[in-house]
């Protein structure tokens, strides 16, 4: 610790003055060290951000309460350290008065299932320090009585981006909605948009951002009614969770290679093809089910492959004979789950973050680790997210930024998923981007890139009397740029320092003959928990 820091934590919680070293402080901090499989930097920034945690006993406090919570919400360790890191006051918050009532509450008012909970309060971890009286009730009357959304639509919205609870009545809220009354601006955007700056939600909503300023300066009180408890969901809507956790198990015995001797003891042995279930199909058949989202994809597939019916109640009912005698699944890290103009398609799990990161590479799968091209993907409640393209050095100038992102967006399309691109620096990746119909969401950095020689990139301002510095000398260094005044022959457009968005994925995925392997696939995702949503909406929507 620095001075200043030590000097922080004394003020805060002076009770650390007089703590044994030897009997309390280091074997506090080995437990938590070890319990959370800290490394020393997260140690330091866990008790600087909440010094209290040295003052519970271990036996007494931390430890069964971590337990409790891990086995409560079936975490695993890297999920529960997440947590911790991010609220570590649920170190010692009070089981049987706090986190038990809370979670039930959440569970039934949202209508969620065990998994369901889990990612809500994974995304959000604060949910559990806050009030339901205080703070999470009023919120949700005010999106159902000022925004004039439906119970059903404020449960989708918050189930879709719990962080949406996160933010201020006072402070975001009501400004924002002052203003789209004053504008004439849906209030519904006050909600969608919540997790946007000021500037951006300016924008959207046509008002200018001087108003909302104004806004936020004044006391401004909006009534809300009480938040009415809804009944829940009828029971179709409540099969759902089961026919999307019966389709990905079934997925998963009919990929998996180490599910293949219980399979073939089934009455379904004919269909261990490791996933491939397609091969079964006539051509016609595979063109009725391509136009498909997944779930309904794969339990069409079933049906026809196992009974030679479209009917998707036959199919679920198979996926869940299939399911329900099923061992423990062991899915890998890596699958391959398609292939597009001879490249195989191969999803890969983050090793750091596999519920939301994952990566599509496009290669040869005979030989492991031979990769043509690779994108690094987030998921989250808005779209599958660019997080960056890599192409192997002897296959550029190929197109196969293009043919990858195209892949991509025909996945996105399987799992009800726009594509979308972080903020790049790169401009080959923003390029590709931009030549595909990408478009900036700030278009206030644009640039010329050419192919230069030995492999470099020449790269100017679009603007010769811009004489901002667009690249580090870092980047400039690793992306092999030549930084140059005048544009350069053969110039094209393009953008950097900027997210992008696809006006129309469906559009983009038609660009690539793509074929994926409905099971392969559905296995894969149901794995990723930020795909959940979409593939329970999916579910939802078959009324099974």
């Amino acid at each position: 610790l620095g001075d200043a820091q030590l000097r922080k934590m004394v003020m805060k919680f002076p009770q650390l003055l007089g703590c044994s070293i030897e009997d309390n402080l280091a074997p506090k901090l080995e437990w938590l060290q070890t319990r959370l499989e800290l490394d020393a930097a997260q140690l330091k920034k866990l008790v600087v951000k909440k010094q209290q945690l040295l003052s519970y006993s271990v036996e007494d406090n931390m430890e069964p309460k971590l337990d409790w919570l891990q086995t409560r919400l079936d975490l695993d360790d890297e999920q529960l350290r997440k947590m911790v890191m991010t609220n570590p006051s649920l170190v010692y918050q009070s089981v049987e008065d706090n986190m038990e009532p809370k979670l039930q509450w959440l569970q039934t008012r949202f209508h969620l299932d065990d998994a369901g909970l889990r990612m809500m309060v994974l995304r959000l971890p604060a949910l559990l320090s806050y009030s339901v009286e205080a703070n999470i009730q009023p919120k949700l009357g005010f999106f159902e009585e000022e925004l004039g959304l439906s119970p059903s639509e404020v449960r989708a919205s918050i189930v879709s981006s719990p962080a949406r609870l996160g933010y201020s009545l006072k402070t975001r809220y009501r400004p924002r909605l002052e203003v789209c009354r004053a504008a004439g601006a849906d209030p519904a955007i006050v909600l969608n948009s919540a997790t946007t700056t000021d500037e951006q939600f300016c924008k959207r909503a046509g008002v200018p951002l001087a108003a909302l300023r104004a806004a936020q300066e004044t006391d401004v009180t909006v009534a809300v009614a009480p938040c009415k408890m809804v009944a829940l969901s009828p029971a179709p809507r409540l099969a759902a969770p089961q026919v999307l956790d019966d389709a990905a198990s079934a997925a998963a015995v009919l990929s998996y290679k180490h599910h293949e001797p219980h399979l073939l003891e089934t009455a379904y042995a004919d269909l261990a093809r490791r996933g491939r279930l397609e091969t079964q199909l006539s051509q016609h058949d595979q063109m009725m089910t391509a136009t498909l989202p997944l779930v309904p994809r794969f339990l069409t597939i079933l049906a026809l492959a196992a009974a030679h019916s479209t009917l998707l109640t036959e199919g679920a009912a198979i996926a869940r004979s299939l399911a329900a005698d099923a061992g423990p699944s062991r899915p890998p890290r890596r699958s391959l789950v398609g292939t597009v103009e001879g490249y195989d398609v191969a999803l890969l799990r983050d090793k750091l973050d596999g519920h939301e990161r994952f990566s599509l590479i496009l290669g040869n799968d005979r030989k492991k680790g031979a990769k043509a091209a690779r994108i690094l993907c987030e998921v989250d409640e808005l779209a599958i997210h660019v997080r960056g393209v890599e192409v192997a050095e002897e296959q550029r100038g190929r197109g196969l930024a293009k043919l990858a992102l195209g892949t991509l967006a025909a996945l996105g399309v399987l799992v009800d998923a726009d594509v979308r691109a972080r903020p790049q620096t790169k401009p080959v990746v923003a390029r590709a981007l931009t030549s595909l119909g990408f478009r900036p969401v700030d278009a206030s950095w644009p640039i010329l890139i050419a192919p230069g020689a030995g492999g470099r990139t020449v790269v100017c301002p679009a603007d010769p009397t811009d004489e901002r510095v667009h690249f580090s000398f870092a980047q400039i260094r690793a992306q092999r740029l030549d930084v140059v005044a005048a544009p350069p022959p053969g110039a094209k457009p393009t953008f950097v320092r900027t997210a992008f968005v696809h006006p129309d994925t469906k559009a983009l995925a038609a660009t690539v003959p793509a074929e994926f392997y409905a099971a392969r696939l559905l296995a894969f995702a149901g794995t990723v928990e930020a795909m959940r949503p979409r593939l329970l909406a999916q579910s939802s929507s078959l009324l099974l």
